[in-house]
């Protein structure tokens, strides 16, 4: 979609999904939001109140192409909102890449690209549209890719995707989380954050637990990294 604003309210949806669970089965379609003059540019404000922007896949296999999801906008604000890329089969999920000025999740809003079979889920990446980004996570919101499958359901589940931020300014209050995990035994990916500014996080222990969100298959070396992670964006 090229535009100036979109707002969505009320349930409102955009989504793409292929629902076949055959192994032929074809890929959902990529969803972009971008300025009004294509590609390269950039819309004004971009909002979801109670409101969703999704992919889905079904079936298909690892080489099927991934639907993703990219948003580039001076602001992205979210209130109960979701941004979710997902697969239930053997493609993999697509990524979601927001380039913005301003994100502000608020109210149990999420952003999340997981795996419920064998595919892969998708990487997230945030990053600044222009030279400095604020981000801000706030009452029960989160950034989170998981490996999500029941032990019984495959014998091979999907990875968990990696989260790459890069960010000016990054806040999180009121139990918000930025968490990368598994629950099968497929890998958790790796959470990379450059916060090139002020880091705040209220308070520390939710800060802790909102960054040490971990799988028990984690590697020391994996766990070690998160852990200094964690350490350098919540100290404040």
């Amino acid at each position: 979609a090229n535009v100036g604003t979109l707002a969505m309210t009320t349930g409102a949806q955009i989504s793409s999904s292929s629902t076949g669970t055959a192994v032929g089965s074809g890929s959902a379609g990529k969803i972009s939001i971008q300025g009004v003059t294509g590609p390269g540019n950039f819309a004004t404000n971009v909002s979801l109140d109670n409101s969703t922007i999704s992919t889905t896949i079904s079936g298909g296999t690892a080489s099927t192409a991934p639907a993703t999801i990219d948003i580039t906008a001076q602001k992205v604000n979210l209130t109960n909102g979701m941004i979710s890329a997902s697969t239930s089969g053997g493609a993999p999920a697509g990524d979601i890449t927001i380039q913005a000025s301003t994100i502000t999740m608020n109210n149990h809003s999420r952003i999340e690209s997981d795996t419920h079979s064998i595919g892969n889920a998708g990487a997230i990446s945030i990053k600044p549209l222009v030279a400095t980004l604020d981000l801000r996570l706030n009452d029960f919101t989160a950034i989170s890719s998981s490996s999500d499958v029941p032990s019984q359901t495959v014998t091979a589940p999907g990875n968990a995707g990696n989260i790459d931020i890069i960010a000016s300014s990054i806040s999180l209050t009121g139990n918000s989380l930025i968490t990368n995990f598994t629950n099968s035994s497929g890998n958790a990916g790796i959470i990379s954050i450059a916060a090139t500014g002020r880091r705040q996080a209220s308070p520390w222990h939710n800060c802790a637990a909102a960054f040490l969100t971990l799988p028990a298959r984690f590697a020391e070396r994996s766990l070690l990294k998160l852990l200094l992670q964690a350490q350098l964006l919540c100290q404040v």
